[in-house]
């Protein structure tokens, strides 16, 4: 989720990279407005991602081209119990 505040119109987009800082998947752009004083939110739904190794991911959030920001996004392995559980 990304909260903008300014006046005009933007086109927000986002990325996930891989912890070597390989493209995993990218949002479709997303256009939206801001009136005077204004604010938008906008929210990123990925389906169907499949992070195959566990380390610190990058997501880049960009507006208008831009690389507005960056954040970590941790992913660990976590071993199936075993079968057998007393």
């Amino acid at each position: 989720m990304n909260h903008w505040v300014g006046n005009g119109q933007f086109e927000t987009h986002v990325k996930i990279l891989s912890p070597d800082r390989k493209e995993l998947v990218i949002s479709s752009p997303s256009k939206f407005s801001i009136e005077n004083n204004g604010y938008a939110d906008n929210v990123t739904f990925f389906t169907n991602v499949g992070f195959e190794r566990p380390g610190a991911h990058i997501v880049q959030i960009y507006i208008d081209g831009q690389l507005a920001a960056e954040r970590s996004l941790y992913v660990h392995h976590v071993p199936q119990p075993p079968k057998t559980v007393n």
